[in-house]
């Protein structure tokens, strides 16, 4: 009797078998095409190490590495997010430049969810009471530390001309080198490139499964984003490994000073704004206290952890909406206000303002 049921347990086994396979890859597809894919590739890396080439060209600058796509998805007006600003400005309106990272970019965080950043609330504010026109240019770009930002500064805005410039400032960016980019043009090559090196698999096996393959790309991110959290900064530590965050730390400083003098020599006032995103204790930078203070002025350094007890706590800062790293609606209130007040007080914008009006005569 047993004879004669082995071949019907063997073709139900191969039939089991195949279901099995059948439902992996039904499983599979369907991780690929709900997970959303291109999202998590970008997450793992928080936007880091991995860069749409439709928003970014690469370059040949050792310093800025990349740099904004003029009129791309993400800089739809020529080099900036928000709106377009012509290189020559009006003789009536006063140009304010911000400088920054991801924080003053700010449409990836806030405007997908209706909200208005900084930069966009401090040009409210000034042009509320009337008289001068003020512009505000956001000339941010995700993920660069100050060395890039003055790069980009000289390379790119310098001839828009602007009357002010604002540099928002995350001590941590400093402590890294430039971001070496990898680029893609398909979400594909993004999943491809996300996945930790430790755990690829060899050659083409690796590009076969992470380009086709959901549950491949799902669990070697989520296994990229545990480690993250192993990292000071929330960053993979893998990027990192033997990188002397003090000389990096010491040419980011350099780039600021330099940053200041260059603008000092056009006669264009400084402010710097201070964002206290990651650290609940909110410690301060002694350097930024004496050298820079003394280089700008005090009345021109804006510590924002100054405004939190308005709040009572970092977290309100970066909340509704916002992440560890971004501040949310009510962050962005604090330094628009904070800044507003800097900018309508600040002895050298008075200055300025009256040596416009005497040119004017």
């Amino acid at each position: 009797m047993t004879p004669f049921r082995r071949p019907h347990l063997k073709k139900f086994g191969v039939l089991s078998a195949l279901v099995a396979v059948a439902g992996l890859l039904l499983i599979d597809r369907l991780v690929w095409l709900f997970a959303d894919p291109q999202a998590r590739c970008e997450k793992a890396l928080h936007t880091h190490f991995i860069i749409e080439r439709k928003c970014f060209d690469e370059s040949a600058d050792s310093q800025l590495l990349y740099y904004p796509r003029a009129n791309s998805s993400c800089f739809p007006y020529g080099l900036f997010p928000d709106k377009p600003h012509p290189v020559e400005k009006d003789a009536d309106t006063i140009r304010i430049l911000a400088l920054g990272d991801s924080v003053t970019y700010n449409p990836i965080h806030m405007h997908t969810r209706g909200g208005v950043g900084y930069v966009e609330r401090l040009e409210g504010l000034l042009n509320a009471n009337g008289g001068e026109s003020w512009e505000v240019i956001n000339g941010a770009v995700g993920s660069y530390n100050t060395a890039q930002e003055h790069q980009y500064y000289k390379s790119y805005l310098k001839q828009y001309k602007p009357d002010i410039v604002t540099l928002e400032y995350l001590e941590y960016h400093n402590y890294e080198p430039p971001v070496t980019p990898i680029f893609y043009t398909t979400v594909r090559e993004c999943v491809e490139n996300s996945v930790p090196n430790f755990l690829r698999l060899g050659g083409n096996a690796h590009r076969l499964l992470a380009r086709h393959s959901g549950l491949y790309a799902f669990f070697s991110q989520r296994l990229y984003n545990l480690l993250g959290r192993f990292d000071g900064v929330g960053y993979p530590p893998l990027f990192f490994k033997n990188v002397d965050s003090m000389s990096w730390l010491e040419i980011n400083r350099n780039a600021l000073l330099q940053l200041s003098d260059d603008l000092n020599a056009d006669s264009i006032p400084f402010f710097l704004i201070v964002f206290p995103i990651l650290d609940d204790s909110l410690r301060r930078d002694p350097w930024l206290q004496t050298v820079v203070a003394q280089k700008i002025g005090p009345e021109n350094l804006l510590f924002l952890d100054d405004r939190l007890k308005e709040f009572g706590s970092l977290a309100q800062f970066r909340s509704s909406p916002g992440d560890s790293l971004h501040p949310g609606f009510r962050g962005h209130k604090i330094a628009a206000e904070a800044l507003y007040e800097k900018i309508s007080t600040s002895k050298s914008v008075r200055n300025l303002r009256q040596r416009r009006s005497l040119e004017k005569r």
